[in-house]
Parts: C-alpha cells; structure tokens; sequence
C-alpha cells in the first residue's frame, strides 16, 4: 500500500470532514455531542483550531486547540485522537508540536481520563507533566490535568493558576 501522509489545518472546506471524524471519536464524555457541536462553532469562529491527519486523503487523526479561556499565556488542548491503526507513527506528536508552534504560549495544558493509561504515558513522553486531578465533565470519572512548562521558573505560578482556575 502507498504512503500518503499530509496534515492540514481545519478550515471551512475541511470542517464537515473535520467534525465527522472528531464525532466518531466519543470515549464516552458526558455531553460529548454537545461539545462537539460547540467546537465547530468556535472552529469556525476561529475561537479553537484544529489540524488534521490524512492517510490515503482519510482524516485518521486532529488536535484541536485554543487560548485557554481563564489562565492567560497558556495554550490548551481540547481534543487529541489518531485511528488506532496509525498510532506510533508520530502523528500526534507532529500535530501537538505544530499546535505549540502555531500558537506560542508560556505553557501548555491538557486534560485527560484517569484510566486512559496509553493517553497518559503518550502526554508524559511529550513533556507534560501531571498536576492535578479532579472530575471535570462528570462525578464518575476523574481527569488528570497536565501541563508543558514552557519554562521551569514558572512552575509555582503556573500550578497555582491551575490550582485557581480548576475549584
């Protein structure tokens, strides 16, 4: 099979593709499809943006990112997902390296689930650093927020902004 790898920015003419794909993608978020819905509002806004992975001209992964809404300077990551069969390939640390370049910001935060251990280890690899946990979209579930220190004399301000942002 012949190897066609691109990556695009979302925009208008990629959107319904775009929000297809992160549809499909569900690991079973309370509201989820209501988030989605806002994200595409907001991706069209140009509030949030996003990059998507291609195989063969198939989206197979995205990040969507934004300005974080409450601790200024920080770039946040909504939503990371690669087609289970092109993981390892470095798609998403492509995409989240480009985010980073595309939006330069003091730090990076993300969140994600407890139990998403591959997440976790994947997010740990790529410089983040784990800070709290807290249930953010239901009382079931706990979420881990972690961070990319941009740099390492920020620390006690940026996890004191965390700690603010996210009672």
């Amino acid at each position: 099979m012949p190897i066609d790898f691109n990556f695009r920015s979302i925009e208008p003419r990629n959107l319904d593709v775009a929000t297809h794909f992160i549809e499909s993608q569900d690991l079973g978020y309370r509201y989820y499809e209501r988030w989605v819905e806002k994200m595409r509002g907001e991706l069209s806004s140009g509030t949030k943006h996003g990059i998507l992975a291609y195989s063969n001209g198939i989206v197979v992964g995205d990040v969507i990112f934004q300005k974080h809404k409450e601790i200024n300077g920080f770039l946040e990551m909504k939503n990371i997902r690669v087609h289970p069969k092109l993981r390892g390939r470095n798609f998403a640390s492509f995409m989240l390296k480009q985010a980073e370049l595309e939006m330069p910001s003091e730090s990076v935060i993300v969140d994600a689930r407890v139990n998403q251990r591959d997440m976790i280890n994947f997010l740990t690899s790529q410089g983040y650093i784990p800070v709290r946990q807290i249930s953010l979209y239901d009382s079931h579930n706990q979420d881990a927020i972690m961070v990319k220190l941009k740099d390492e004399k920020l620390r006690d301000r940026i996890i004191s902004a965390i700690s603010s942002s996210y009672n």
